[in-house]
């Protein structure tokens, strides 16, 4: 899930603070069981494009509450084109999204470990010479390779600590 930090600071997110359980009855891990999370022991938020596993949105949304409602982190439900007489959807990931929409969000992202991960899943020429052109950019101001950056793995399989 992609969220939009609008902001200018850095935000260090915890993700193993002992919380109550969320609105669907779920626990949010404690310090013992964060190994179990399918996430990361803590999520970094820098301005602008961010992406966060279903486990880090649950403890965003708990944690961070003021800072969705005032509009500072945004929630971003991007939808697949309908097809087929299907209506839109929630995407997975950049790749489900039309061009016109991935544009935006790659033009908007600076976090190059979330561009990488983009290009690792998006199959569109057009799109990853943009995201190459963008991790380019990004990479030369900070005086940088593009090897310099990890990749941020989105999918629900990464456990926190491995």
């Amino acid at each position: 899930m992609f969220i939009n930090y609008k902001s200018q600071n850095v935000h260090f997110l915890p993700l193993v603070t002992h919380f109550p359980a969320d609105s669907s009855g779920k626990m949010i891990p404690s310090k013992d069981d964060w190994k179990d999370l399918k996430c990361r022991p803590h999520t970094v938020l820098t301005p602008g494009i961010n992406e966060v596993s279903d486990d880090e949105l649950t403890v965003l949304k708990h944690h961070c509450k003021e800072l969705i409602e005032n509009g500072t982190i945004e929630i971003m439900e991007l939808k697949t084109a309908p097809t087929n007489g299907k209506p839109a959807r929630v995407a997975k990931d950049i790749s489900e999204i039309p061009v016109a929409k991935a544009r935006v969000l790659i033009a908007d992202c600076i976090n190059v470990p979330v561009l990488k991960g983009m290009l690792a899943i998006e199959t569109r020429e057009s799109l990853r010479i943009e995201i190459k052109d963008k991790i380019d950019e990004i990479a030369k101001r900070e005086g940088k390779k593009e090897e310099d950056y990890e990749t941020y793995e989105s999918d629900d399989t990464t456990v926190a600590g491995e």
